[in-house]
């Protein structure tokens, strides 16, 4: 069975992976930091599902639907803690 233990880190981005923004992610999985990746297509979120060390919550879902984005914050927050911020692109914004 999955440790289901909400980890209890200070920051957890929400990267939302384009070409700017997918090594950016890569370098904190590395890493091991605690983080959400989400896209609207599956290709570039696979490689973050793949070999997940448990503190990377890897989505497919379009940001840009009110509907999708609230089911993504849910589902990181019930399995990692809340998103603290969003990565895209080259801007960094703190969560509402």
């Amino acid at each position: 069975m999955r440790n289901r233990r909400k980890i209890t880190p200070t920051d957890i981005p929400l990267i939302v992976l384009d070409d700017e923004t997918t090594e950016y992610a890569r370098r904190l999985a590395e890493a091991g930091t605690p983080m959400a990746v989400v896209s609207d297509q599956y290709a570039p979120v696979l490689p973050f599902m793949v070999g997940n060390n448990g503190y990377t919550v890897a989505m497919v879902a379009d940001v840009e639907d009110p509907i999708q984005l609230a089911d993504v914050l849910g589902r990181v927050e019930s399995r990692i803690g809340p998103v603290t911020r969003t990565v895209r692109g080259h801007r960094s914004t703190p969560a509402a």
